[in-house]
């Protein structure tokens, strides 16, 4: 009986997790092309290199400076529809929802690790709750000039990286 409410608390927290990221992604990708109504802002300068075909890079002339801060967008060139504004903003979403869950995924085992109790998939979705409800979260996934979002995405696959290689190790194979 142990092993379905693990279970059936495990899909609870991922329906919920997933049902939220849903939401944010539509409220993301409501009206990408707001950028193009007007030539103020940081993402309209930063969108305006990649969407005419030129490589993204941190500087765009005005304001801060981040080396390789936004490079990933440089990946968007190699897609055939990928120099649209939508494309910008749809990608700020599957990186949100992908380090969303594998942030997820570590905090489930984390919280698992050498432990009895079976409602610790609770335990990692209050924690990536208080992560969605951080408005930092929401703003650096709805604006393209943020490299906090690939930071994110790259601290979420390290820790999940680490934490399976330490197991290996732990295990001896």
């Amino acid at each position: 009986m142990q092993v379905k409410s693990e279970n059936t608390s495990l899909v609870i927290s991922r329906a919920i997790i997933c049902t939220i990221l849903l939401l944010l992604s539509i409220l993301i990708l409501w009206d990408a092309n707001w950028i193009f109504d007007t030539s103020l802002g940081d993402d309209y300068q930063l969108v305006g290199t990649t969407a005419v075909g030129k490589n993204a890079h941190s500087y765009t002339g005005n304001g801060r400076f981040w080396p390789l801060g936004l490079c990933d967008y440089c990946l968007l060139l190699l897609l055939p529809y990928g120099t649209t504004v939508t494309a910008h903003f749809l990608y700020n979403c599957v990186t949100m929802i992908l380090a969303s869950l594998m942030f997820f995924a570590f905090l489930c085992k984390i919280t698992a690790y050498k432990a009895d109790n079976n409602k610790n998939s609770y335990i990692a979705l209050f924690c990536i709750l208080l992560l969605f409800l951080a408005s930092s979260f929401v703003q650096i996934h709805m604006a393209c000039i943020y490299p906090e979002r690939e930071m994110f995405f790259m601290l979420s696959v390290f820790l999940l990286s680490y934490w399976k290689a330490s197991n290996i190790n732990e295990t001896g194979g």
